[in-house]
């Protein structure tokens, strides 16, 4: 009875921390990524809208997706907007975009726990004598990762 209880609690920290794992990954890859930026700058009609270039838009999602993963210290970029330069950026904005950050770097610190524990869990199956278990979920897992596709990527 005592083996089966701490093979449920193993079991169930394993899948936590595999979902874990996976959710932190995925909102660290799409903060970083500039594409994003792009995309929903192009599909907002950013550019026409508030009167800015599509370059300087473009530098401005490099900046963002610098920023959120804390490559730069700051978004803020001077760009021509209406023939005038300017900050990109008010205040408010700039404030949202730093909590914004503290999630992403959350999701970072979250991302290294999960994989200590993913770790933990592995040699704690393994001071079971629990090889076959592992073997199993863990072709499961990395199956499924190979199969899963952004929407939209080629």
């Amino acid at each position: 009875m005592k083996m089966k209880a701490i093979l449920s609690i193993v079991n169930i920290v394993s899948i936590l921390s595999v979902a874990m794992l996976i959710i932190s990954a995925v909102v660290i890859a799409f903060a970083g990524s500039h594409d994003l930026y792009r995309w929903g700058f192009e599909k907002n009609q950013i550019a026409e809208r508030i009167g800015i270039s599509h370059q300087q838009l473009g530098e401005a999602g490099r900046a963002m997706a610098g920023y959120l993963v804390g490559s730069y210290e700051t978004p803020q970029i001077i760009v021509d907007i209406k023939e005038k330069q300017r900050p990109l950026y008010n205040e408010k904005e700039l404030v949202h975009l730093e909590d914004v950050r503290f999630i992403v770097l959350f999701f970072r610190l979250l991302l290294i726990i999960s994989i200590v524990l993913f770790i933990a869990t592995g040699f704690a199956c393994a001071g079971l004598n629990l090889p076959a278990y592992i073997h199993h979920y863990g072709t499961t897992g990395a199956n499924a990762t190979a199969r899963w596709r952004i929407p939209g990527d080629r």
